[in-house]
């Protein structure tokens, strides 16, 4: 892992932390984590923590090409790519920040190879 991927892994675990905790993370911490982009990636994060399945779709895609995803009636969020890839959120009275976390730690672990 280069030096640029430990900061990033380091930047979304602590963005994880923060969605995880409930706590709303700055602009600059979004897009520290997951890049800024065309496809306004930080804007479908905001709309996904406070609660937009659409938004939390868009990123999803956005970040992870290929990866699959599903929910539960629990308030559960898996996502993955492989069965070694598979990561798990819950979040049962937002599940858009659920399927967000997911996504989080989907990253995480690409970027930890």
């Amino acid at each position: 892992m280069t030096k640029t991927d430990a900061e990033t892994v380091e930047a979304l675990r602590a963005l994880e932390q923060k969605v995880a905790a409930g706590e709303l993370p700055m602009w600059t911490e979004i897009t520290g984590a997951i890049g800024l982009n065309p496809d306004n990636r930080h804007i479908s994060f905001y709309a996904a923590y406070h609660g937009s399945l659409d938004a939390a779709k868009a990123l999803h895609e956005a970040v992870l090409p290929g990866w699959d995803w599903r929910a539960r009636s629990d308030g559960r969020w898996w996502v993955w790519r492989t069965a070694s890839d598979l990561q798990v959120a819950e979040d049962d009275e937002n599940p858009a920040r659920a399927w967000l976390l997911a996504v989080i730690r989907a990253l995480i672990a690409e970027g930890e190879g």
